[in-house]
C-alpha cells in the first residue's frame, strides 16, 4: 500500500517509519523546512539547540523503545528532576511534597487543598468524567481561587497562551499529573525525566534515514492542500 503521512513531527515519523517496516511504500510530507515540530531544533555555534524545552518520562515507553530500535539508545541519558514554579519573581522548588509545603506564596490551608487535589487525580484512572470540564474552572472549584491564579493559571497561560488557556480541557491536567506520577518509580518521590544527548533533532533524523533505507520518501517545505475523499474514505493528497 502506498501511504501518505502529513506532519514530519514525532507521531509522522514514527508512523512512517513502521509502516516501511512493514512493507508499505510511505511519503512523508512536512510543510516546515525542518523535521520534528514542536521539539524540532536549531544550530547554534554547530550545537543544536532546541526551539522548545522537551524530555521524556520514563513511562514514554513506546518513544524510548522506538529511539532505542533505531540504535540510540546509548545517547539517553535518566536524571532526576529539578523542576520549580515561578511566582513573583523567585523560584520555587516543586518536585517534593516538602517542597509544596515550603511554598509561602500559598496560605497552609491552600497548600494543604492543592496537595490533596493532586492526590486525587494522582489516584483517579478514569480520565473520562472529566472530558467536558475546562482545566480553569474545574481547579477554580475544587483546588480554589487562590491556588489556581498562583500555581495553575500561570503554568496554563505560559503553556497554550492568553487566547486559549481557558479552553483547556481538564482531562490535559490529568494526563500530566499522571505521566509524572508512573515516572516516580517506587520512591514515589522524584521523578526520573529523559535526555538524548544527540539532542531529539538527531532522533528525527535518524528517523527519517531510516524511512528513506526502506524505501520511503521524506519532502521539506511540502505543504498538503487537500485530502481527497470519495465515499468516506481517503483517496489520495494534493501537494
Amino acid at each position: 500500500m502506498r501511504v501518505g503521512v502529513i506532519g514530519g513531527g514525532a507521531a509522522g515519523l514514527a508512523a512512517a517509519y513502521k509502516l516501511g517496516k512493514n512493507g508499505h511504500s510511505v511519503a512523508v510530507y512536512e510543510r516546515s523546512s525542518f523535521l520534528g515540530g514542536h521539539a524540532s531544533t536549531f544550530d547554534v555555534g554547530g550545537t543544536r539547540l532546541e526551539r522548545g524545552y522537551h524530555h521524556l518520562f520514563t513511562s514514554d515507553t513506546d518513544m524510548v523503545d522506538l529511539i532505542s530500535e533505531i540504535g540510540l539508545e546509548h545517547q539517553m541519558r535518566w536524571v532526576d528532576s529539578t523542576v520549580g514554579t515561578f511566582h513573583d519573581g523567585k523560584i520555587y522548588n516543586f518536585v517534593t511534597p516538602i517542597d509544596l509545603l515550603r511554598f509561602t506564596p500559598l496560605s497552609p490551608f491552600d497548600r494543604v487543598r492543592l496537595g490533596l487535589v493532586t492526590l486525587y487525580l494522582q489516584r483517579k484512572k478514569d480520565w473520562k468524567s472529566l472530558e467536558h470540564t475546562s482545566a480553569a474552572d474545574w481547579l477554580r472549584r475544587y483546588a480554589g481561587e487562590r491556588a489556581y491564579e498562583v500555581f495553575w493559571e500561570p503554568m496554563l497561560r505560559g503553556k497554550f497562551g492568553d487566547d486559549h488557556f481557558q479552553e483547556v480541557g481538564m482531562p490535559w491536567i490529568w494526563g500530566k499529573v499522571q505521566t509524572r506520577v508512573a515516572s516516580r518509580g517506587k520512591s514515589m518521590v522524584r521523578e526520573k525525566l529523559g535526555y538524548p544527548m544527540c539532542s531529539f533533532g538527531e532522533v528525527f533524523d535518524t528517523l527519517a534515514q531510516k524511512i528513506q533505507g526502506q524505501g520511503g520518501e521524506v519532502h521539506l517545505s511540502a505543504s498538503v492542500r487537500r485530502v481527497g475523499i470519495e465515499n468516506g474514505r481517503a483517496t489520495g493528497i494534493e501537494v
